[in-house]
């Protein structure tokens, strides 16, 4: 009986003193309710960062417009105090009224609530003139001996819902940090925690994004609102070399130095690839990465001691994690940097810019048995009827990325110059081009480095099929476990011109067809046949088993030259022979020719092998292509005609020896299409194949003609 009387008077004795503590805070701190000014000064004992301009003590100015307006809100660039402004706020408002709340959203929580916001309020706490009831959580601060009822605490802007049930006898206040990068949807959702008749307030704090969102519709329509504009250029907080430095990293004009240092609305308009809002709120952005997922690393090499940097990015499913650059007039140096940063991540494939110094670097790293893609800037886009070049169509795929929020940027500001001082326009064609980097320079004083390495680095890594077959190739995914899984070499050799190679991999499962992709290729031209054989030994590392090496007959490649001299493959044979691969010849014919590429990798049908073309093979991309679209090979404008279908005829080669598919039945032909059966008919396939092609977005089925004889003038 005496025990439960004991925990009766404790518990009756907590309760009284959990009455008296709010008494005691308020008596200690209410005096400064309507003075935050005071309260900062003799609580805290801080002072306020003044303006050059006048003197104006502004983060006490805001805080005195926050006790007499229940809107305020803070513009302004880097370094001015805005994380002070918010801490010495929530500080204020949580001792000043017993019970009260105080509700902190930011775009992520992680690095911007938790290591930004809430490490400022401790830092305060612990500097300030006298002890302060507080204790500051990971995800909260609390005042002592209470829980969430009397506390501030901490919420991403993705939990809208979380809020609009914070509501508080004693007031609530809400602070907005980083308003930039809040939607509009949400920002509508936290106003229902200021929909009491409660003593709120709401304070918002930024740098300028995008014109767009619910930040610049407060700056826009600024009716009930108390606005204060604090630039870097005028607060003593900020150092004037530090503005020096970003006016020269950034350029003047570009929107970096507009938003981050003189807190302005940058320009958007149009021509902008990246705009600002777009970049800011991919930083830090959490992905779902698999653990298997493989970290591709981006390399732009500039091969110069005192001008460009050479740039290196890192990626793992499209979280960029870090940015690297220094400066090396000597390749076999950059070589040395990307093997080291390799030996540390083990990446899965490398992409290298080739268009300049690149070349040698990639060639030097696939000696030494990495898996590198060549990727040259100012070659022919894969999509010829958008973009101009290479290097407008890998931007603008990373434009979409981020626009999808398929990306996450690191927080570096050099990167975001970079990437905001692009621009595009469309040519006089209605291609999309990039503004030459010449003009970049201008702005940015150095060349967009960091840019190039990040769009090579987040390139997307799956194949890519021909557009108007991708929706109705039919993927057979090869079952486990794997029954076998060979990679071959095809190759078509030419003379006078250029030989290509297809390295390609096949792979079956135990009860489904096989699939097959080509995922290398080599391109050369007038090359001596062993210097050529070289080049595809160096060109295939020692892990991947090769089982043949299939040579097409182009031009007598099998047969001795007219001048008695041994044939092409027999000078090429004794470098293969170095990897014990078996040659095996491929001949013209029927078997060979486009009916063949047709119907084995035919899409209109339910199973049958799958062929994929990696990204690293833009010869045979854009002849498959050309041909998905019914156009003859001989027809292309970026080739001569006698180098068009090179890359094509080595897949053809190579496919004569698989078995050779049934071509698809008159139902399976007709389900698809109805004028099938005319099609095969030659006087009518040419006026029909382009009204197949818009109507279906399927190729056509080129018969073979009969070639005619040239009649001789005599």
């Amino acid at each position: 009986m005496s025990r439960n009387i004991d925990r009766w008077v404790r518990t009756l004795r907590d309760q009284v003193s959990t009455l008296e503590v709010p008494e005691a805070i308020e008596e200690a701190f209410g005096p400064y309710r309507d003075d935050p000014v005071a309260f900062c000064r003799d609580v805290l004992g801080v002072e306020s960062a003044t303006r050059r301009s006048d003197g104006t003590e502004y983060q006490f100015e805001a805080l005195s417009d926050l006790a007499a307006q229940p809107r305020v809100s803070v513009r302004s660039g880097h370094g001015i105090g805005k994380s002070a402004i918010d801490a010495w706020a929530a500080i204020w408002w949580l001792l000043t009224r017993p019970l009260s709340r105080v509700v902190v959203v930011a775009p992520e929580f992680s690095r911007q609530v938790r290591a930004v916001l809430f490490s400022e309020m401790r830092k305060w706490a612990r500097r300030s003139n006298v002890r302060l009831p507080l204790s500051v959580l990971s995800s909260r601060v609390v005042v002592e001996g209470y829980g969430e009822e009397w506390a501030a605490i901490g919420m991403p802007a993705t939990e809208p819902d979380r809020i609009e049930g914070m509501h508080s006898e004693a007031g609530v206040l809400l602070i907005l940090d980083e308003t930039k990068g809040i939607g509009q949807d949400v920002y509508d959702a936290l106003q229902g925690a200021l929909t009491g008749l409660e003593d709120n307030r709401l304070l918002v704090t930024s740098t300028p994004g995008g014109p767009s969102g619910p930040f610049y519709r407060i700056w826009s329509k600024s009716e009930g609102w108390a606005l204060h504009h604090i630039p870097s250029t005028d607060s003593s907080n900020v150092s004037v070399q530090w503005v020096e430095d970003r006016k020269r990293d950034w350029g003047e004009g570009s929107p970096l130095y507009q938003a981050r240092v003189l807190g302005e609305f940058p320009d958007s308009g149009e021509g902008v690839l990246f705009p600002l809002n777009l970049l800011e709120a991919a930083v830090g952005r959490e992905l779902p990465v698999e653990d298997d997922t493989g970290i591709t690393l981006g390399i732009d090499v500039a091969r110069s001691i005192a001008g460009d940097l050479n740039a290196l990015a890192v990626s793992k499913g499209g979280k960029l994690s870090e940015v690297a650059t220094w400066r090396s007039p000597d390749t076999m140096q950059v070589v040395e940097r990307v093997v080291q940063e390799a030996a540390k991540r083990g990446p899965k494939l490398i992409r290298v810019d080739v268009g300049g110094p690149g070349a040698g670097v990639c060639d030097r790293l696939r000696q030494l048995g990495y898996s590198v893609d060549e990727v040259y800037f100012g070659g022919g886009p894969r999509d010829r009827m958008r973009f101009k070049n290479r290097r407008a169509e890998l931007f603008w795929s990373l434009r979409e990325r981020l626009e999808r929020g398929e990306v996450s940027l690191p927080d570096d500001d050099d990167l975001m110059a970079d990437l905001a001082a692009v621009r595009y326009f469309f040519a006089a064609d209605g291609k999309i081009q990039l503004e030459a980097k010449d003009e970049i320079r201008k702005q940015l004083g150095r060349s967009p480095d960091r840019a190039d390495a990040v769009a090579l680095a987040t390139l997307l890594e799956q194949g890519l099929m021909f557009p108007e077959l991708q929706d109705r190739l039919h993927l057979v995914e090869a079952r486990d476990p794997v029954e076998w899984t060979s990679k071959e070499v095809a190759i078509h050799w030419g003379y006078l011109d250029s030989a290509h190679v297809l390295w390609i991999e096949t792979t079956s499962g135990m009860e489904g067809p096989p699939r097959s992709w080509v995922y290398r290729e080599l391109v050369v031209s007038e090359t001596p046949p062993p210097v050529f054989a070289q080049m595809v030994v160096d060109r295939t590392p020692r892990s991947e088993e090769i089982r043949r090496v299939v040579i097409g007959d182009s031009e007598g490649a099998w047969g001795s030259v007219q001048d008695g001299s041994p044939s092409p493959v027999v000078q090429m044979m004794k470098v293969l022979r170095q990897r014990s691969w078996s040659v095996r010849p491929a001949m013209k014919g029927q078997r060979a020719g486009w009916i063949l590429l047709h119907t084995y990798f035919d899409p209109r049908r339910n199973g049958g092998p799958l062929l994929r073309v990696l990204d690293n093979c833009p010869a045979l991309w854009h002849e498959l292509t050309s041909v998905s679209r019914g156009i003859g090979s001989h027809d292309r404008e970026d080739v001569e005609p006698h180098q068009a279908d090179h890359s094509v005829r080595a897949l053809r080669y190579w496919a004569q020896g698989w078995p050779e598919p049934a071509p698809p039945t008159e139902a399976e032909l007709r389900r698809v299409d109805p004028n099938a059966d005319k099609l095969v008919d030659p006087r009518t396939y040419e006026a029909k194949q382009w009204e197949r092609m818009k109507k279906y977005g399927i190729p056509a089925i080129r018969p073979s003609r009969p070639k005619r004889k040239r009649r001789r003038p005599w």
